[in-house]
């Protein structure tokens, strides 16, 4: 009886860790990017498509959005 209870605590602290790790994973930041000199790059997202671009492009090029106020391109 004793071992059965151990092994089911056993289950328990493993499925929490399971857990534990899918939920950080997800709350996570995502992959930093960086340019060619290895500087870390700022990103935002396209509010067309929600891509994340370089926040100092002036369009987006996935869906061509651009950020000064004008039509795609």
């Amino acid at each position: 009886m004793l071992a059965l209870l151990s092994h089911f605590r056993f289950l328990i602290l493993f499925f929490m860790v399971i857990i534990f790790l899918y939920v950080y994973l997800k709350i996570a930041p995502k992959k930093m990017s960086f340019d060619n000199g290895g500087n870390q790059i700022k990103l935002n997202k396209c509010p067309e498509c929600g891509k994340e671009i370089n926040s100092k492009s002036k369009y987006c090029p996935y869906c061509g959005y651009t950020f000064d106020g004008k039509d795609k391109i």
